[in-house]
């Protein structure tokens, strides 16, 4: 309800507001029925007296409601009242409007008069707004607004099904491509990555939308798709500049050319006349000869020859015109080929553990000979280190036998073993000789025999030692210590000295107080004095032990840097070579001269070799652990070298189940939902090929499988978790699995797990829902704006919403617009910025 400000009626005696409007929602809005109405709520106004006199109304009247703009008569029911019939002079009357009027949309307009005994009238303009309920307004809005993300969801979807579709075409026209021109071996990563590429835009294509007005399912897709469309560009460019099958035959030639090489360089390197001898290293390069000759001499001139003969084969075959035909032939001798290199590379494996063997027995022979002419270790003891190293060398006489290595190996080892002892218990006897030496040396038994006088001197009636008396003990005390300096090696500290005179003159003026003060002085320079001297010589019976040492560990640190070698791309090769490198700085810093040698230099070289000697165990257990060998030959080394290896090694030779190692990259912080998981299985058996099945079970559900060939050849498994939580992934290696199962067919081969693998909450899909927030919040914000202006537009700026029918559709298009407004704002936005 509106008012003005109040006027006065004719005498003045009467004062109103000059007008009044009244505001009614019809809650049928556009629906509303011809003759229908609306009640008006009740409305109050108050008439005063302003004259002297009281004020009797005699009439209270509504004129006829008309229309405002065409002063229509419109049919209404209104009554006025007023609260009390009389109005005291400078009182007022409250007066009450009520009833009905049209529902119909519209400005309607009366008159309220007012008439009084005393003659006085009072005509008070009302207007009667009545409107379409705000909710009919907002709601074509809302309509407008929905309509437009139901637009944009349609033509959304429709976009989705034409990426769908242009997918589907594009993965058939690839796949077309390939069966028209077959690609070659080489190039079957390329047709894997296309093929996953393709089927990972497909799949997100096929997803339902999700419940939200951002729909990313063309963005994501479209990341695939390009890779693809790209990689199938490059596939059919390469396919199609060269004839059928000249890739097949070109490729089958340059990976012939490669393993005759890697045949030839095995050939120079194993199969080799040795020189000929008697000593211990001679003999073991023989047998080293001759098991060369029975594993590779054989197969590799074979196979050398046998497909010298296949591959001018197919290239006949191609220069005759029948392409198709020699291509077809290159894949059969190219699976041939690997299957060769592969018997080849399972020999040479054989061969390097007897090299590798060999070459820790001459080191440690060697290691051993110099420790027994050098170590000082007595004569009876040097002789039977010597007589298990003869025997050894007498041992390996032709002709050979393949059970000839393990009896050699044992006598060297307990060479070793006994060299060690050996050198120990001469350096304790070293040691213990030394300190009987100073023990003897730095007796002090004169002194102790003086004090022991003091027992036997003469006491008073008292009970008490004459003073004299004990004076004249003490004094051959002090006598007994000068003597025993004049028989000191050196000269002793001065601070011993000093000791010994502040005693003689304590004694001389008779302090007793003094005299205790510096004997205790005394003995405890003594005590440091023999300490330092003690250890000096201690020291200088172990040095030599110390700096042998010291050598010792150099010739393992470089013993191990050279197996290491052999280890390229082993996931611990880096672990190794940063020990190496901290021992190497430690040994370097050491002593290398026996004068400089620092006192407990027996404690600080123990530590080095303990910690050498691990590092070469750990890495000769790495060369085993990828060597081939028969299961005979496997428990025959881990009995010959069990104190050597590491248990994982150990357990890789003697047991049946091989423990397997599951690897993870990328690291811990950046392991999250959605993100890729590579899996490495490490500590594969090298016997193990295409024969062989591997199956992790990623412990959310899925499970994958691969070979142990694809995984040798770096084809590791991967997988993307869908929740953030802690997982346990199993694998398991068997000849076969029963089909959907997890469960072995017959024998189990190896397992692993890997235990708490943590996957974190993705901060990609973090990032992505709160733009999707962002982007559900335009509607939020269209519809705010669109409010606004709703108001401006029809509160402020229109009188009555709903009295034209082109109301309702100017508040539709007003949604639409504004909604389309606010979905293009950001790129606006950015326009203005740049």
């Amino acid at each position: 309800m509106e008012k003005d400000d109040s006027r006065t009626a004719a005498g003045p005696s009467l004062a109103s507001p000059t007008f009044l409007t009244i505001k009614i929602a019809s809650p049928r809005g556009p629906l509303v029925r011809v003759g229908e109405n609306v009640p008006i709520p009740p409305t109050h106004i108050r008439v005063g007296n302003i004259g002297k006199i009281s004020q009797t109304f005699t009439r209270l009247s509504l004129d006829s409601l008309q229309l405002s703009d065409s002063g229509a008569a419109a049919e209404s029911d209104l009554t006025v009242k007023a609260a009390h019939g009389e109005v005291v002079a400078g009182e007022s009357a409250l007066i009450t409007i009520s009833g009905r009027v049209p529902a119909s949309p519209a400005l309607y307009a009366s008159t309220l008069r007012i008439v009084t005994e005393e003659g006085a009238r009072l005509d008070i303009p009302i207007k009667f707004r009545v409107a379409a309920h705000a909710a009919w307004g907002l709601g074509f809005m809302v309509l407008g607004l929905l309509l437009v993300c139901l637009v944009s969801a349609l033509d959304s979807e429709s976009g989705i099904q034409g990426d769908l579709h242009h997918a589907l075409l594009a993965r058939k026209d690839a796949h077309e491509l390939m069966q028209q021109i077959p690609p070659p071996q080489s190039r079957i990563t390329l047709v894997n990555n296309l093929n996953r590429e393709f089927d990972a835009a497909i799949a997100i294509l096929q997803r339902p939308r999700m419940f939200s007005f951002a729909d990313r399912r063309p963005v994501d897709a479209k990341e695939h798709l390009d890779v693809a469309l790209q990689m199938t560009a490059e596939l059919r460019k390469e396919l199609s500049a060269a004839p059928c099958g000249s890739l097949e035959v070109a490729d089958l030639k340059k990976e012939w050319m490669e393993v005759k090489e890697d045949f030839a360089a095995i050939a120079n390197r194993f199969l080799i006349s040795p020189s000929q001898g008697t000593s211990l290293t001679q003999h073991l390069l023989a047998f080293d000869a001759w098991a060369a000759q029975r594993l590779l001499r054989i197969p590799i001139d074979y196979y050398t020859n046998e497909f010298d003969l296949h591959v001018n084969h197919v290239q006949l075959i191609y220069a005759s015109g029948r392409g198709q035909d020699a291509a077809a032939e290159a894949v059969a001798v190219r699976r041939w080929m690997q299957r060769a290199a592969n018997v080849i590379n399972t020999q040479t494996r054989l061969m390097m553990y007897f090299t590798e063997l060999t070459a820790i027995n001459i080191a440690t022979a060697d290691r051993v000979q110099r420790s027994i002419e050098n170590a000082g270790i007595a004569p009876d003891r040097q002789a039977a280190i010597q007589g298990l190293l003869d025997e050894a060398s007498s041992l390996l006489l032709e002709p050979f036998d393949w059970s000839m290595r393990r009896p050699i190996n044992e006598r060297i080892t307990n060479a070793r073993t006994e060299t060690l002892r050996a050198e120990k218990d001469t350096a304790i006897a070293a040691a213990e000789a030394a300190l009987a030496q100073e023990e003897k040396e730095d007796s002090i038994e004169g002194i102790e025999a003086v004090i022991a006088e003091g027992a036997g001197l003469k006491r008073g009636a008292d009970g008490k030692i004459d003073l004299q008396e004990k004076i004249n003990w003490l004094r051959r005390g002090v006598a007994a210590w000068r003597k025993r300096f004049t028989t000191l090696p050196d000269s002793g500290p001065p601070v011993m000295h000093a000791e010994l005179d502040a005693l003689e003159a304590a004694v001389d003026s008779g302090d007793l107080t003094a005299v205790s003060t510096h004997s205790k002085g005394l003995f405890e320079q003594w005590r440091i004095y023999t300490t330092v001297r003690a250890k000096t010589m201690i020291l200088k019976s172990t040095a030599p032990f110390c700096l042998h040492m010291r050598e010792e560990a150099l010739v393992d640190m470089q013993a191990t840097q050279s197996a290491m070698r052999r280890l390229e791309g082993h996931p611990r090769l880096q672990h190794w070579e940063d020990e190496l490198d901290l021992l190497r700085m430690k040994t370097d810093e050491a002593p290398t001269v026996i004068e400089k040698m620092p006192p407990d230099c027996l404690a600080v070289f123990g530590d080095l070799s303990s910690k050498t000697y691990a590092l070469s165990n750990e890495v000769s257990s790495a060369l085993w652990d990828v060597a081939i060998l028969p299961d005979e030959t496997k428990r025959q080394l881990a009995a010959d070298l069990h104190t050597s290896l590491t248990p994982e090694t150990l357990q890789n030779l003697i047991s049946d189940v091989r423990p397997l190692r599951v690897e993870v990259t990328p690291s811990p912080e950046e392991r999250y939902v959605g993100r890729e998981i590579e899996f490495r299985v490490a500590n594969l058996d090298p016997v193990w090929g295409s024969g062989v099945t591997l199956m992790i079970d990623f412990n959310d559900g899925h499970h994958a499988m691969a070979s142990a060939e694809d995984l040798r050849k770096n084809l590791w498994f991967s997988h993307a978790y869908s929740t953030a939580q802690t997982f346990k992934p199993i694998i398991t290696a068997a000849e076969a699995f029963k089909p959907g199962t997890l469960e072995p067919i017959g024998k189990k081969l190896g397992d692993g797990q890997l235990t708490d693998l943590t996957i974190s909450p993705s901060p990609i899909l973090a990032a992505q829902h709160l733009a999707d927030i962002f982007f559900n919040a335009r509607f939020g914000l269209a519809l705010f704006v669109a409010a606004l202006l709703y108001f401006w537009r029809y509160t402020v700026m229109k009188p009555v919403f709903g009295a034209n029918a082109f109301d309702y559709a100017q508040a539709f298009a007003l949604g639409f617009a504004v909604s389309l407004a606010v979905n293009d704002l950001p790129q606006k936005l950015a326009d203005f910025i740049k």
